[in-house]
């Protein structure tokens, strides 16, 4: 069933792959198969008609996936709730991306499978929004000021976008 989500939702059938999802973590819990929930949990909310909202889920993934050691599982879905923004204390995505590398996983291959190969796979489609409120739209949902590593990365993005040439390195 996951296997099938995982196709289903690179190909675009979200229902689809949310409904294996649903069916993999009733499947697992009665198993007691705390992997196949975690990796049905993550596919579930990248299913999920609004992934950046649906992320509470994600926290309990994280949790199974460290309680069980799988420590690679666990990086590529720190990985993913922080590329979604999911707000989850103590992320620690950017050490979580520089583990998987160190391990030889390249999390921005079109080879890569699971969790990553989808979010690769559909790239977020960004825009800025300059008029009116400042805003940068990641796959139509405004990013949130709070994402934002600092306010100057913020503001130094303001300045690039207003200054409508190019501008050497």
């Amino acid at each position: 069933m996951l296997t099938r989500g995982w196709v289903e939702l690179m190909g675009g059938d979200r229902q689809g792959a949310s409904t294996d999802a649903d069916r993999a973590a009733v499947a697992a819990r009665q198993r007691r198969d705390n992997p196949g929930l975690a990796e049905a949990i993550t596919l579930g909310v990248l299913a999920s008609s609004n992934p950046a909202v649906d992320t509470t889920p994600l926290r309990g993934a994280i949790d199974i996936w460290q309680e069980t050691g799988c420590r690679l599982e666990e990086a590529a879905t720190r990985v993913v709730a922080g590329l979604i923004g999911a707000p989850i204390p103590r992320i620690d995505a950017d050490l979580a991306d520089r583990m998987l590398r160190d391990y030889g996983v390249d999390v921005e291959s079109h080879q890569a499978a699971g969790p990553l190969g989808v979010l690769v796979r559909s790239a977020p489609a960004v825009s800025i929004q300059t008029l009116g409120v400042f805003q940068v739209i990641r796959d139509g949902i405004p990013i949130p000021s709070t994402v934002w590593r600092s306010k100057k990365a913020r503001d130094l993005l303001k300045i690039l976008i207003a200054r409508r040439w190019p501008t050497p390195p």
